[in-house]
């Protein structure tokens, strides 16, 4: 995974150890600190992704 991340420039690579098919349940309580600036940062690109 780290060799694709470098095909991103604006990718940031986390790695959990230990966490398996569901990090979410794996590390619910260090799952959001990973996702959030991502989800927070990603432009909606039309209505339909709004929830």
């Amino acid at each position: 995974m780290s060799q694709d991340a470098g095909l991103f420039p604006q990718a940031r690579l986390v790695v959990r150890p230990g966490a398996g098919h569901a990090p979410w349940l794996d590390d619910p309580e260090r799952f959001p600190a990973a996702t959030t600036p991502f989800l927070a940062t990603t432009p909606v690109r039309n209505r339909r992704n709004l929830v």
